[in-house]
């Protein structure tokens, strides 16, 4: 039987789970994206006092779609990986802006993109965020 205490206290996440799993809520986001992205940190300052989460990730979204109306791949793929991070990280109130927000725009900048462009940008997509965009994608099927 494993000896899930040291001097009383109990290990069990730290035998179950060696990685601390840590949330971030609604209103680290500010912060989190300015750090990430200090380019726009000036239009997220006006978000550091508590303010829903929705439009931190708008300020996320329209960075993005900036930068990939402006062929910006390495930026457009900075965004991307940090929405993601965010997703990941995030709690439901923060999954659930992501999704609404930031993944629902893929279909407006397939709309900004050529047919070669949107397939480079596909691929710049991480795992986490393609996934959601598929099923998103399969929803909007079913509903027409």
């Amino acid at each position: 039987m494993p000896n899930f205490g040291v001097q009383g206290g109990p290990r069990c996440l730290t035998i179950l789970n060696p990685i601390p799993v840590c949330m971030m809520n609604e209103y680290e986001i500010p912060a989190f994206i300015g750090t990430k992205l200090p380019e726009i940190e000036c239009d997220l300052k006006d978000l550091y006092l508590p303010k829903n989460i929705h439009d931190s990730i708008q300020v996320l979204t329209d960075y993005n779609k900036k930068m990939v109306l402006a062929n910006d791949l390495k930026k457009v793929e900075k965004c991307l990986a940090l929405a993601e991070k965010i997703y990941q990280k995030g709690n439901a109130e923060v999954k659930r802006s992501v999704v609404n927000i930031f993944v629902l725009s893929f279909p407006c900048l397939k709309l900004a993109c050529s047919a070669e462009e949107w397939r480079k940008l596909l691929s710049f997509i991480p795992s986490t965020l393609f996934g959601l965009y598929l099923r998103q994608v399969r929803i909007q099927e079913r509903a027409q």
